[in-house]
Order: structure tokens, then sequence, then C-alpha cells
């Protein structure tokens, strides 16, 4: 074979070894599913690959552990660390045992809300919204008129359930309907360890999800821009539009956003039942994961052990 003829010949064999080696490396680990891309500071977190032809395909950079060092051991009882553009799981504990959510379960209230409603619209805080509930609050003025928008910032950021319940009460149809879309998500999602009887997480046999149904569902969640948008954030006042004498200072309820480098959000909770629970995550370098934490006495410690083990075991 003359010289020309192997230069035809070794280009084509080279794109054959790499479609190979792709091809192996997305076999190779536990991968959680996703449906399409999301956006973080103008970052895609990750891409549906389903649909694309080979000419369309754009190389992944999948997770490589480069250590030994063991993964580190935490309190809370179940975990999961997924590596987003790959959808590599790369560490769980007990991860599809059901648990008590807590204010977690807000993350799921936020996604039927904005995908089931008009957000921009107007909406009352009920009179008697205090002989109900307890815990954090946004501390809504009874009577007030606020768009649901700026109440997702009340739950989403300083963990009000009053906001929440507001939410609730005036979704269409009732509380009972938004519980029923709640609940619809995760079945089309196939998430089958969860259960919601109520929009803000209090505790309920019968309201429960996974570490792995919980990551699954952020990560459905990060699809809208609002919702990352607030996630983000870590302090925002909010003016009544209906009463501008009203004013919400709201903080987040996540220590890491501030005081982690990286980290994006996501949600926090707590009760006694639930112990903390910590959805986290982080974008260091390009190379975005999440870090779901349940049922521990040291949530942010444990998410802190988790996800700065990734980054100092693994290259891209």
């Amino acid at each position: 074979m003359n010289a020309s003829n192997w230069a035809l010949i070794l280009p084509r064999i080279a794109i054959i070894t790499t479609l190979v080696l792709f091809i192996v490396s997305t076999t190779s680990m536990p991968r959680i599913m996703m449906k399409d891309s999301v956006l973080i500071n103008g970052k895609r977190l990750f891409t549906e690959r389903n649909s694309l032809s080979i000419n369309d395909i754009t190389p992944i950079a999948y997770p490589i552990s480069i250590s030994t060092e063991e993964v580190p051991s935490i309190k809370g009882t179940n975990a999961i660390v997924v590596d987003i553009p790959s959808r590599s799981i790369l560490y769980q504990k007990s991860a599809n045992e059901r648990r008590s959510p807590a204010s977690t379960t807000k993350i799921i209230t936020a996604l039927a809300i904005l995908s089931q409603t008009n957000i921009e619209e107007w909406v009352k805080v009920p009179s008697n919204l205090y002989e109900k509930i307890s815990g954090s609050m946004m501390k809504l003025a009874p009577g007030d008129e606020l768009s649901r928008k700026d109440l997702l910032w009340g739950m989403l950021i300083n963990s009000g359930n009053d906001a929440a319940y507001t939410l609730a009460q005036t979704y269409p149809n009732g509380e009972q309907a938004l519980l029923s879309s709640m609940n619809s998500i995760m079945q089309s999602l196939h998430l089958n360890d969860s259960n919601f009887t109520n929009p803000v997480g209090f505790d309920d046999p019968n309201h429960y999800t996974s570490a792995f149904d919980l990551a699954q569902v952020t990560l459905e969640a990060l699809h809208n821009p609002l919702f990352q948008q607030i996630v983000a954030t870590s302090h925002m006042n909010i003016v009544s539009p209906s009463h501008p004498s009203i004013s919400y200072n709201l903080t987040n309820t996540n220590e890491l956003l501030t005081d982690t480098p990286g980290v994006l959000g996501v949600k926090t909770g707590w009760t006694e039942e639930a112990q903390g629970v910590l959805v986290t995550l982080i974008n260091r370098s390009g190379h975005p994961i999440l870090v779901v934490v349940m049922n521990s006495p040291q949530r942010e410690k444990d998410s802190l052990a988790l996800l700065e083990w990734v980054y100092r075991t693994h290259t891209w």
C-alpha cells in the first residue's frame, strides 16, 4: 500500500477509534438521566444526546478518578453526587432509600408553580395564614397582594413556609391540585420513590423522596432560568406591588452559597424527622456537579466534604 493510500486511511482509523472510546466511556459508570440542556452563568450543564447524529456529537469531558483516596465518611445516611454534563454518578449512599425531604420539597413546589401558573399574576395572602403554619417565614402581611414570582423568591431564598402555603392556597383549584401536579411531575420523570402531601415539607409518613429522586427533579427544575437565578441569590428585597410601604428582606438559608467558591444554590431543609437536608449545585473550572445529602446532623460539612473530594480526586 503506497503512502497516498495510508494518508487517506489513517484519519478514518483515528475517527473510528475516537468514536469507539467515546461509546465505551459513556457506558463505564452509572448515569442519571436528563432531558435537555441547562445554562448556568452561560455554561451548558448537560446535553440531551439521544436525538443527535454522529456528525452532531460534541464530546463531553467525562470525570476520571486520578486518586486512590477514599470517599470521606459522612454522617448523613443518604447521599448522591452527580457530574452534570456526563450525568455520571460519582458517589451514592443509600440513594434510593425514602426519606423526609423537609424544605427541599419546595423545589418541586416551585417546579409545579413555574410550569402550571402565570407567575406574574398577583395573589392575595390569606388572612388566616398563620393559623395553619409555623417554621421559617418570609413574614408575609395577611391581605397583602404579591405576584407568584415574588412568592417564589420568598419560598426558595428565605424558605418561607408562608410563601409556600400562599402559593398553594391560590393555586388554580387549590392546594390539592398543586399536590397532584407535584406528584404528577415525579411520575412523569419515572421517580417512584417520592410522594408529597404538603407544599412545605412538614413531616408526614406519606411525604417522602430519595436522594436520587431529589437530584433528578432538581436538575429538571434547573431548566428554568428564573429558578436558577433565585436559588443562586444570597439576598433580595421585595417591595409589595400593592402596598409599597411593605417590603420583605430575604436572606438565603444556604450557608455554602456565600462561604464556598463556585456554589450556585440550591436548597436547604430541616425538620426533626428529616434532620439536615441539603441540595448543592457547584461549578468549578467549568465542571458542574450536584450534591444531595439527607438525614444529616451536619449537612453543610457533609456536602463540603463530598464536593471537595470530587474536585480533588477527579480530572475531566
